[in-house]
C-alpha cells in the first residue's frame, strides 16, 4: 500500500507520559473532538493522525499514547505505536503537565528522545498553565536538557495559537495535493473478532494495535491509502461494539459513540465475522446498524484458518449460512479470510471496489419503466408509476393505486425482481411506497 501524499508531509508527534493533555491538544490543534479524552490513564493506545493546516503549512499532527512505567494494559505495543510514530517525525512536541513535579518518568521519556531519537528537534511544552501562576512552576522544566518550555493550555486553547507559530516555523512549507478519498471504508464489528489485524494486513505494517484483549481498540482510526492505483480509500478501524447492556465505562462510551459516527460518515461498511464462532447474535445487531444507516456492505469471514477443512470445502454451504442468518442484509457478498494466514484478503478491496460501484450507479430509467409495464399486467394495475430518485444507494419511488399498504411479501417480491435486472452486490435499494387516495 502507499501513502504517497503523506511522505510529503511534514509530521509533528506529540509525545509525553499519560495524563498530560496530549489527546486534548490534539484535538484543540485540529479544532474537532477527533481523539477520545479520559482522566483515565492509557485511553491513547493506537496513535492517531490526521491533516492540519497553519499559516499555510499543511503537516501531518500525530497524537501516541502516553509512556508509562506502570503496568497498564498493553503497555509494551504502545510503546511499538509510539516509537513508529516517532521515527516518521519532522518534529516532536515532548508535553508535560505544569502542575506535576518532574519525576522518573518525565525523566526516562526525555532520556529516551534524547538518545534513541537524537538529532530530531524537539519543542518541550508544559500543558495544563490554565492560571498565571502555573507558570511559575515551568523553569524546573528545563533540566530534562531542552529549551524554555512553551506554555499553553489545551483546555482553554491559551498559548495553543502562540505554540501553532512556532511549530509552521520549524517546517518547510510544501505544496502538496492531499486527495479526497473515492471510498470511505468503516471496518465494523464485534471486539476480538480481528479487525486490527486485517487493516494491518491490508496497509502492509502494523499500523493498529493487535493483542488478545477485548476492545484494544478504542479510538476509531482512521487511514488514508491507495492500491498503487489512482483511487483513493479512507478506511476506518473502529472500536469493537460490545452489547448495550457491557458498555460500562467512560472510554467504552465515547468507542460505541465514535465507531457509529464513523460507520455515518462511511460509504461501505465492512462487517467483519468470526468464522469459527459462526454469526452471532451481536453480530446480526450489528448488521442492523449497517441496514438502519443505508450503507453498502461486505462481509468478511476472519479466522477461516480455524476451520476445519471438511468445512472449508463447503465454501459456497458457509455463504449461504452467513446470508440467511443475516437475511435483511442478505445481498452483501461474503468473503472468507484469515488474517493470520493472508488467505483471501487480496478478494477485498477488488470486492469492495465492485460494491462502490454498484452502490453509486445510477439506476436506468428506461429499464425501470420496463419493469413498471412489467408489474402493471403481472399484478393487475395495482401500481401507478415507477420513479428513479437518486443514488448512494439506489433509490426509488413507488406509487400504488388504492389506499392500501402494498403487503410487505409484494415489497420483497417485487426489490427481488429489480435486483435481477441491476447488479446491486452489497448494496441496499431505498424504495420509497406512496399510496393514491
Amino acid at each position: 500500500m502507499t501513502f504517497q501524499f503523506e511522505n510529503k508531509l511534514p509530521k509533528v508527534v506529540l509525545v509525553g507520559p499519560t495524563n498530560v493533555g496530549k489527546s486534548t491538544l490534539f484535538n484543540r490543534f485540529l479544532g474537532k473532538q477527533k481523539s477520545i479524552v479520559e482522566k483515565e490513564p492509557g485511553v491513547t493506545r493506537d496513535f492517531l493522525e490526521a491533516v492540519c493546516f497553519w499559516r499555510g503549512i499543511p503537516f501531518i499532527l500525530i497524537d501516541t499514547g502516553g509512556i508509562s512505567k506502570s503496568k497498564l494494559p498493553l503497555r509494551e505495543k504502545v510503546m511499538e505505536q509510539v516509537d513508529s510514530a516517532l521515527h516518521q517525525a519532522s518534529l516532536i512536541l515532548f508535553i508535560l503537565d505544569a502542575k506535576k513535579e518532574i519525576g522518573v518518568e518525565e525523566e526516562e521519556v526525555a532520556s529516551h528522545l534524547r538518545i534513541k531519537f537524537k538529532g530530531k528537534p524537539v519543542l518541550l511544552v508544559a500543558n495544563k498553565v490554565d492560571l498565571p501562576k502555573d507558570e511559575a512552576a515551568i523553569s524546573d522544566m528545563c533540566r530534562l536538557g531542552f529549551d524554555f518550555p512553551y506554555p499553553v493550555s489545551a483546555i482553554h486553547g491559551t498559548g495553543s495559537g502562540d505554540l501553532l507559530d512556532v511549530v509552521a516555523s520549524h517546517l518547510e512549507k510544501r505544496d502538496v495535493e492531499i486527495p479526497e478519498p473515492a471510498i470511505k471504508l468503516c471496518l465494523i464489528g464485534r471486539p476480538n473478532v480481528g479487525k486490527s489485524s486485517i487493516l494491518n494486513r491490508l496497509l502492509g505494517g502494523s499500523r493498529v494495535i493487535v493483542h488478545d484483549e477485548p476492545g484494544t481498540t478504542r479510538d476509531s482510526v482512521d487511514i488514508l491509502f491507495n492500491d498503487g492505483g489512482e483511487e483513493y480509500f479512507s478506511i476506518v478501524d473502529t472500536a469493537g461494539l460490545k452489547k448495550r447492556s457491557k458498555v460500562a465505562q467512560n472510554v467504552e462510551f465515547y468507542s460505541r459513540t465514535r465507531t457509529i459516527q464513523s460507520l455515518k460518515k462511511s460509504q461501505i461498511a465492512l462487517l467483519i465475522l468470526a468464522a469459527d464462532e459462526g454469526v452471532t447474535t451481536q453480530d446480526k445487531k450489528i448488521a442492523g446498524e449497517i441496514s438502519k444507516f443505508g450503507k453498502g456492505v461486505v462481509i468478511i469471514a476472519n479466522k477461516w484458518d480455524q476451520i476445519d477443512a471438511e468445512k472449508k470445502r463447503e465454501i459456497e454451504k458457509f455463504r449461504l449460512y452467513v446470508q440467511r442468518e443475516l437475511y435483511f442484509i442478505s445481498y452483501a457478498p461474503v468473503l472468507p479470510v484469515s488474517a493470520l494466514t493472508g488467505y483471501g484478503l487480496n478478494k477485498i478491496l477488488p470486492t469492495v471496489q465492485h460494491v462502490f460501484r454498484c452502490f453509486n450507479q445510477e439506476l436506468d430509467d428506461k429499464k425501470i419503466k420496463k419493469l413498471a409495464q412489467d408489474f402493471q399486467v403481472f399484478y393487475k394495475e395495482k401500481f401507478q408509476s415507477f420513479q428513479v430518485l437518486g443514488n448512494s444507494p439506489p433509490s426509488i419511488r413507488i406509487k400504488s393505486r388504492g389506499s392500501k399498504d402494498v403487503h410487505f411479501s409484494l415489497q420483497r417480491s417485487i426489490e427481488a425482481k429489480i435486483r435481477e435486472v441491476f447488479d446491486l452486490t452489497g448494496t441496499p435499494l431505498k424504495i420509497k411506497w406512496l399510496k393514491s387516495y
